[in-house]
């Protein structure tokens, strides 16, 4: 995934990462500052998440977020 997509709309997809993965707190939303990296790593502390399986969730939600804030 391009960072430049998760960083440069990181205010409007904030609370859509909250959203769709509740176990995250609000300071570990903040501590992602939309770096798709750290999203990776905590869906996988969070959620058990492979890496790929991480990397693969947040893809596939960033670029269908993306689609809505065109």
């Amino acid at each position: 995934m391009d960072d430049k997509i998760l960083k440069g709309k990181w205010n409007q997809l904030k609370d859509r990462v909250g959203q769709k993965w509740d176990r995250f707190t609000q300071d570990e939303i903040n501590a992602i500052n939309g770096e798709t990296e750290k999203l990776y790593k905590k869906l996988q502390e969070k959620y058990d998440y492979t890496k790929d399986q991480a990397k693969e969730a947040a893809d596939k939600a960033i670029q269908e977020w993306d689609s809505l804030t065109k």
